[in-house]
């Protein structure tokens, strides 16, 4: 995340951390960008194999090898709405897995789309990171403040976990 926040003039500030739950380690927090953009980051990494979520986390003993088990990568204006969500964290109807893409109007003028992108075509976080970038260039003059950037909170995990524990 830093090394967007040195490369570029569209990421400026984040409070995303690490969090050890129930042998996932979670990365929750928020992405704050230009034209008062936020993208809200809820993600689980399976620990696949060495040490804990604590220890994976410290730096102390072994890297841990971890795979995603479930993410929520939200896009929106703050103070307006989402415009672009990536997740898995629901079936949706008509698709043979659950990772998707949701593309709404921040204005809630046009009828929201959900797209199918499949196990093979989810986005890593900073490849979301760019889309969002990209997205803040093609609609930057409709922004009411295109320059702005947002005020960041701080978050807990709070997806379940549930449906992750079940495919155990």
């Amino acid at each position: 995340m830093e090394q967007f926040i040195r490369d570029g003039d569209f990421v400026h500030s984040h409070t995303l951390r690490y969090v050890a739950v129930s042998g996932y380690i979670a990365i929750v927090g928020q992405i704050g960008c230009l034209g008062n953009i936020v993208i809200t980051v809820e993600k689980y990494l399976e620990l696949i194999e060495g040490g804990t979520g604590e220890v994976a986390l410290n730096g102390d003993g072994q890297e841990a090898l971890v795979q995603t088990a479930l993410y929520s990568y939200n896009g929106h204006i703050r103070g307006h709405a989402t415009f672009l969500r990536d997740d898995n964290t629901h079936r949706w109807p008509g698709h043979s897995d659950d990772h998707h893409r949701h593309h709404e109007d921040w204005r809630g003028i046009e009828r929201p789309r959900v797209e199918w992108v499949g196990e093979h075509g989810w986005l890593r976080l900073d490849q979301f990171i760019e889309m969002v970038c990209t997205w803040y260039h093609s609609h930057r003059d409709e922004l009411p403040a295109p320059d702005d950037i947002p005020t960041l909170e701080e978050i807990v995990p709070r997806l379940s976990l549930d449906r992750v524990l079940e495919d155990d």
